[in-house]
């Protein structure tokens, strides 16, 4: 519940940044970081993920693949990643 209230306060409604099927990793200073510490260390910690693409009709949320696991995850606002330097690829 507290992760919905989160999601709710710092998901940001801006147009996509990311282009489609490039290398991200969670932008760490977008959410404070307690939260983060709380509820996305485990989650995306360092790892690197290809962007697929925002959902159609849920604008500024994406999917992604974990490019270590080649799981797919979705539903994370957009604005919370961010694109990888060529130094982490």
């Amino acid at each position: 519940m507290r992760l919905i209230k989160f999601l709710k306060i710092f998901g940001n409604k801006q147009k996509c940044k990311l282009k489609q099927y490039s290398f991200v990793k969670f932008d760490k200073s977008s959410c404070p970081s307690e939260i983060y510490h709380m509820y996305f260390e485990k989650t995306f910690g360092d790892n690197l993920y290809i962007f697929l693409g925002e959902v159609p009709n849920c604008k500024s949320h994406c999917v992604l693949a974990d490019l270590k696991s080649g799981k797919v995850i979705g539903m994370y606002h957009t604005s919370n990643f961010r694109v990888a330097t060529e130094d982490e690829i």
